[in-house]
């Protein structure tokens, strides 16, 4: 039987060498998800991948792939103590929970739709934005705009940290009351490019940054979080066949990850997080203790990046032509 049934699925139709490998570990992502998920999950994960129909909306098709190469990479890890969608708040559930030792990790998967982003990098213009959350950045902005003698239209770049909120607020709905010491409740970003990813860190830790302490919000709405990790899984299925350098695009566990401890409460969990940190693959570690000086700090992830490809010849991101 055909996976994939829907003709205008741009992700799961069609034959080349790379969708072939990209269909076929799709496939064992749903296998792997089934030994753990009801029948009636499982079709919304299919209808959520839109396998059949006419009709295709490439966001959600997005944020479902992100949510279920999430689920079955640490479904595959942890089959003993793997989770699909518990409710820990009913009647909300997050996408999935794990143990590891003495420690359990709840995780909620989300993916923003970066259509506008994708427009704005396509355009000819000169493209201004700011690291962090500025209070005159809009009257910064335009007075920049309104200078003479740009040759080309000067735009404003795509800034997501009210969509960060969103989904800190969001989750807050989702994970229990319970703040247990052995337990930790985590927001998982997909993430496109490496420099998306630092504008990401900016909105965590830079100027009035969700999670340190000087917030724009009050922190308690988003109280329950206790940290955040940004992943590459978006970058990688996006329009994938594209990526030629790319490969794994469906595993989590060989994606660029990092993750972000929620500082703008006071909390401890400090061994659970060290354990995540042990378990979960990431390069927190690596990009800390990565050596810059100056102005270099504000691209600390891309130049990080860059060294690893430098170093290790391994891809993360596709590079720009």
């Amino acid at each position: 039987m055909e996976f994939c049934c829907n003709p205008n699925n741009l992700y799961l139709s069609g034959s080349s060498e790379i969708k072939n490998d990209y269909i076929a570990h799709a496939r064992l992502i749903l296998d792997i998800i089934s030994r753990h998920a009801t029948k009636t999950q499982l079709r919304k994960i299919k209808a959520d991948l839109q396998l059949v129909g006419v009709h295709f909306d490439e966001a959600k098709y997005l944020q479902a792939a992100c949510e279920s190469s999430v689920a079955a990479s640490i479904a595959l890890a942890y089959p003993g103590t793997f989770k699909y969608e518990p409710k820990l708040n009913p009647p909300s559930d997050v996408d999935c929970s794990f143990s590891s030792g003495d420690y359990t990790f709840n995780i909620e998967v989300k993916c923003p739709n970066y259509k506008k982003y994708h427009e704005h990098a396509s355009k000819d213009c000169y493209s201004i934005g700011a690291m962090g959350r500025l209070d005159d950045y809009p009257t910064s902005f335009y007075q920049i705009k309104s200078l003479r003698g740009w040759d080309k239209p000067v735009e404003q770049q795509v800034h997501m940290d009210n969509k960060l909120k969103d989904y800190l607020i969001s989750c807050q709905k989702k994970f229990s009351g319970e703040a247990l010491e052995n337990e930790l409740n985590l927001l998982l970003v997909c993430c496109d490019s490496a420099m998306e990813m630092q504008k990401w860190m900016h909105y965590m830790y830079g100027e009035k940054g969700l999670l340190s302490e000087s917030s724009y919000i009050e922190p308690n709405l988003y109280s329950k979080v206790d940290a955040v990790i940004l992943t590459n899984l978006y970058h990688k299925h996006y329009s994938y066949w594209e990526k030629d350098k790319l490969h794994d695009h469906w595993s989590a566990g060989k994606s660029f990850n990092l993750i972000f401890k929620n500082i703008s409460v006071k909390r401890g969990k400090d061994d659970a997080i060290i354990h995540l940190l042990d378990v979960f693959p990431n390069f927190s570690r690596e990009l800390s203790s990565y050596e810059l000086s100056g102005l270099e700090e504000v691209t600390r992830i891309p130049r990080f990046v860059n060294s690893l490809i430098e170093k290790q010849e391994v891809y993360y991101f596709q590079p720009r032509i």
